[in-house]
């Protein structure tokens, strides 16, 4: 029983499902209460850890009562207080050991690291990120949240709960106070999404894994390498997109909608373009909550490059206590910074669908080189790996057995969506093909479920 439990923060763990199914009868049962659905979502956390689900419970409660104070007395003095005991208990636990670290470093001094030995609570990210958000907007003048039930609520709710996607109180809270009838569409839709996501994460992403992990793995051949740094660039993208459908459709079952995180990302033609495709609700928190309060665009060329250089190396930490990712964060806004000093969004309007082609290979291409960074233990590590990738002999390629499957999942993945777009939209068999190719789906999932299944990469952030 206890092991059954603490595999409900998995999405693709039976107990999950069984959670859910319970939860959505219960809850339109209750007549849609929201405390029950409060109830389920401090749950959902307990199963984790009782006593990190007690601190964001006290976390909780003090941002609601800073937000009652701050908009009663709207004071730098008081935001900054509340700020910082957020950002304080982030540092803490994610950055105190990578901080040690780094002062030992530089003042020459004996190393003095300061190991916690402890489990970093799961989502402590995108608590953070969601109680900053609201902290910011009540001092700007949004009404707070009265009702302690509801606040607590904001970012418990268990489908974002753990990797996102970032909410806005502003559109979430609304949602909980509309008394509608079930809406079947919805909860179909719902459905759909989940089957996408146990697709995207057990049949693609945990399939993908087993070409990644020798690529970077030390003397893995080049032929071995690149296809592994290949796979990791697709592998993050089912993975974490993959938890996005599940957890947006099991929102959706409960009448509520979450924010899209993902817009087709590897067909952006710029790097720009890009970071506006993937996680979404992240970009627009860093673009509201930091680049546009540094100045946005609206200031000169220098300054518009140390604003993008900014955003980006606080992403890259955030994402992680390790010099690769700020590395991987500073990669990211030099390609960025880039493409403003050729003014690209100009050429953009004008190319031909071969150039854009051309473009969106090319940004691709960028992006998976920076995903070595990301996935590499150290940015030495990166730079032996894609050194090793690149003396590639065409006479030395051999397919195996898990690149011909992996290969060919990839290729259906692709006619999917073509079809999706050009098909079935437009014909009068959308909803026949629609439900062929989820039983198709649901066939491959039910072969891996017995698997041994990866935790999403998003869950260490």
């Amino acid at each position: 029983m206890i092991t059954l439990l603490s595999q409900v923060t998995a999405f693709t763990n039976l107990s999950y499902l069984v959670f859910l199914l319970l939860t959505v009868v219960l809850y339109y049962v209750t007549k849609r209460s929201i405390f029950f659905l409060t109830a389920a979502s401090i749950f959902f956390y307990a199963t984790f850890s009782i006593q990190y689900c007690l601190l964001f419970i006290c976390l909780s409660l003090c941002n609601y009562v800073f937000g009652i104070m701050i908009s009663k007395n709207r004071t730098r003095t008081l935001l900054f207080l509340a700020v910082m005991l957020n950002l304080l208990i982030l540092v803490f636990f994610r950055y105190l050991t990578f901080l040690s670290e780094n002062v030992s470093f530089l003042t020459f001094l004996e190393p003095n690291i300061v190991q916690l030995n402890i489990l970093v609570p799961l989502g402590i990210s995108f608590f953070t990120f969601e109680f900053l958000h609201y902290l910011f907007d009540v001092y700007k003048g949004q009404k707070p949240i009265t009702n302690i039930i509801h606040f607590i609520l904001f970012p418990f709710f268990f489908p974002s709960q753990i990797a996102g996607p970032i909410k806005r109180f502003e559109d979430f809270l609304p949602q909980l106070t509309q008394k509608r009838a079930v809406d079947w569409g919805r909860i179909q839709h719902g459905v759909f999404l989940i089957i996408r996501g146990f697709f995207k994460k057990l049949v693609m992403a945990d399939n993908l894994v087993l070409l990644v992990i020798p690529a970077f793995e030390q003397h893995s051949s080049p032929w071995v390498t690149l296809i592994g740094i290949y796979a990791f660039a697709f592998q993050i993208y089912f993975d974490f997109s993959g938890y996005t459908d599940i957890g947006r459709g099991s929102a959706y079952l409960l009448g509520i909608s979450l924010p899209e995180n993902f817009n087709m990302p590897y067909v952006a033609s710029s790097v720009r373009e890009f970071w506006k495709r993937w996680h979404m609700s992240l970009m627009r928190w860093f673009t509201d909550y930091v680049y546009v309060p540094l100045g946005g665009s609206k200031v000169g060329k220098i300054h518009l490059y140390i604003n993008i250089f900014i955003v980006f190396l606080i992403s890259g930490l955030w994402h992680g206590a390790a010099w690769n990712y700020i590395w991987w964060g500073a990669y990211n806004a030099a390609w960025i910074v880039l493409e403003h000093s050729v003014n690209l969004r100009e050429h953009e309007r004008k190319f031909t669908r071969l150039r854009k082609a051309v473009h969106i290979v090319i940004t691709f291409h960028i992006i998976v080189v920076g995903w070595v960074l990301f996935r590499a233990d150290s940015v030495l590590a990166a730079k032996e790996i894609i050194a090793r990738a690149l003396p590639l002999q065409l006479s030395s390629i051999t397919l195996n057995q898990d690149m011909t499957f992996v290969g060919m999942l990839l290729l259906i993945y692709v006619l999917y969506f073509v079809v999706q777009k050009y098909v079935i939209s437009r014909t009068k068999l959308q909803y026949a093909v629609r439900y062929l190719a989820y039983g198709a789906a649901i066939v491959l999932i039910m072969f891996h479920l017995n698997l041994t299944q990866n935790h999403f990469i998003y869950f260490q952030f």
